[in-house]
């Protein structure tokens, strides 16, 4: 055995001394992961969430129970994108931008994604989204299907966004904030024959490490392993290389300039759980893990309590058999059942009662309890589960606790907008510097009309790095349709008036129309017939200005929106009784 050891150790000097050196450090970057997560515990709390019990004994779900609390209220609708100018000139640049942005938000399925993402934080506390990009240098026309792309996001000369399994990703060793982490690692396992024919060396079967396959033995069970290379794609921040590293500690792609590493690594994390060690930490469900044990244990004792609580009795089997029994204790049972009684034998001998006890009232007490305990912890009370919360309220208490829930959601919710602006932010970098042919978009005026502008990828290029983009976390938010109804229509009461006073309506308005998906309101606006190219759109928007025109031709456009925003219809109205006390 030691002659055996010896002979590996001697064969890992002769390598070569960078595949071995990464080797170790994605070993330790797993190491790493391990010790701030508890890792060992995904798997089960998967389970959990997807209610895969291996009995039939009732349970108290609290994973499953404010996972469908807390994700709602992060991620309600479609995100809204906002651009606004870094430096002069950029205004309608900006404007481009807001179409180019919610165009890609739509066809990438970022809500989606961001749903996913924040399911994935939830359970394991951090999620990671990694953006791509298929180039293609012979596109002569806008965007169209990659080629045997089976994901319909694919599209060639466009960004696309891929969610990573929390155990299929590795940070480095001491990384604390992704803006500082000198690499990134993901795992891949790729069909053999898809990699074979390509540049690449190496490129043979190569084994599932076993730390990835404790959490995917139902993947693997359905496939051939020995038909998949499996390596580890590795971005390099300090040196914007990347490289391909098979499992067998062999590089099936050298280090080349990494093409995706434009604003940054080419990847966003959403974390729920700030760690202040490590990038990695504690998830919701590991911290009321012992509240959802306590409250299985609370069911099962109640089941038990309600068994014995049962009716029961004993009979003499001389007297009765099971027959007469099964006839006295069904819903139809005769009015008179005999018996035999032998010899000096009375009735009250031949059967006896068994009431049980049954007080388990304590125990429903129990549970609420330990469902407060989960709700103080995670911030989402019976308000937010969408039932009433016991007992009577003054209208300032119900304000009090609900303003400070909205707080707790709402810096999560902010944290769901950042992750989502990075990707926008990637995306145009990598657009921009990409795209070879003009874009036709819909822009949005001074006066409140929108306009078909070409836009020319030299001018896209220097746009790209001249705009800040945001996302409108209001637009994520759960707001009901009559209170959005009323919203617009006192922003675009005011925006009227300041239409008067000449003052640009255009980054209010803006802001408006990101907040609607159940109505696409720039189809009210009016559309300006034909195409113009992009600097000539520009002179017309500064002219305007000079003239003093926009003024009232915005003022009349917003008050078309205006009239038609007050005869949208409204929700359900609510008929149940109010619960708060004045």
């Amino acid at each position: 055995m030691a002659r055996r050891q010896r002979t590996v150790a001697k064969r890992s000097l002769v390598g070569n001394p960078e595949e071995t050196l990464w080797s170790m450090s994605l070993v330790n970057a797993m190491n790493w992961r391990k010790k701030f997560t508890q890792e060992s515990l995904w798997n089960e709390i998967d389970a959990i969430y997807m209610h895969q019990y291996g009995d039939n004994i009732p349970h108290f779900n609290l994973v499953f129970m404010l996972a469908q609390t807390l994700i709602p209220n992060m991620v309600f609708q479609a995100p809204g994108i906002i651009n606004t100018p870094n430096r002069p000139g950029m205004v309608q640049w900006a404007s481009l931008w807001d179409s180019v942005d919610n165009w890609w938000v739509d066809h990438a399925e970022i809500k989606d994604i961001a749903q996913e993402a924040v399911l994935d934080a939830y359970l394991h506390n951090i999620s990671t989204a990694f953006i791509g990009y298929d180039f293609d240098n012979k596109v002569e026309q806008d965007m169209r299907e990659v080629a045997g792309a089976v994901d319909r996001t694919r599209a060639t000369n466009a960004a696309w966004v891929d969610l990573i399994p929390s155990h299929r990703v590795l940070y480095a060793t001491g990384t604390r904030k992704l803006r500082n982490c000198p690499w990134v690692a993901k795992f891949v396992s790729t069909p053999t024959k898809v990699l074979t024919g390509r540049n690449l060396s190496n490129v043979k079967a190569s084994p599932v490490p076993a730390d990835i396959m404790v959490h995917e033995q139902a993947l693997w069970e359905f496939r051939d392993k020995s038909k998949y290379t499996c390596f580890w794609q590795i971005h390099d921040a300090e040196t914007k290389k990347w490289c391909w590293l098979s499992t067998n500690g062999k590089f099936i792609m050298g280090w080349e300039d990494d093409p995706y590493q434009i604003d940054g690594l080419p990847c966003e994390t959403l974390i729920l759980n700030k760690n202040p060690l490590s990038i990695w930490g504690t998830s919701d469900p590991t911290y009321i893990m012992s509240q959802h044990l306590e409250g299985d244990d609370v069911r099962w004792q109640a089941l038990k309590q309600r068994r014995l609580g049962v009716s029961k009795f004993l009979y003499d089997s001389n007297c009765l058999d099971e027959e007469d029994v099964l006839r006295l204790t069904t819903s139809n049972a005769p009015g008179a059942i005999p018996v035999n009684l032998e010899g000096d034998k009375s009735m009250k001998d031949s059967v006896m009662e068994l009431t049980g006890v049954a007080n388990y009232t304590h125990l429903y007490e129990a549970a609420k309890n330990i469902l407060n305990d989960a709700q103080l912890i995670t911030g989402t009370g019976p308000n937010q589960m969408g039932t009433f919360a016991p007992g009577r309220r003054s209208a300032t208490e119900a304000n009090i606790v609900e303003g400070v829930s909205t707080s707790r959601v709402g810096n999560r919710r902010a944290e769901v907008g950042a992750f989502i602006e990075g990707l926008v932010n990637k995306n145009n970098k990598l657009c921009a510097q990409n795209w070879t042919q003009p874009v036709v978009q819909q822009v949005l005026g001074y006066n409140g009309a929108l306009y078909w502008v070409e836009a020319d990828p030299k001018g896209l290029e220097e746009a790209g790095f001249g705009v800040t983009t945001q996302v409108n976390v209001e637009s994520l938010a759960p707001v009901s349709r009559e209170r959005r109804k009323q919203e617009a229509a006192e922003l675009l009461g005011m925006l009227s008036t300041m239409t008067e006073a000449g003052v640009n309506p255009m980054p209010v308005l803006k802001q408006f129309l990101s907040q609607f998906e159940w109505i696409d309101v720039r189809q009210v606006l009016p559309q300006m017939e034909g195409q113009i190219p992009m600097d000539t759109f520009i002179q017309e928007q500064q002219a305007m200005i000079a003239q003093g025109g926009v003024g009232p031709q915005a003022q009349q456009n917003i008050q078309g929106v205006q009239s038609l925003i007050q005869r949208l219809p409204s929700e359900a109205q609510n008929t149940g009784e109010n619960n708060e006390s004045e």
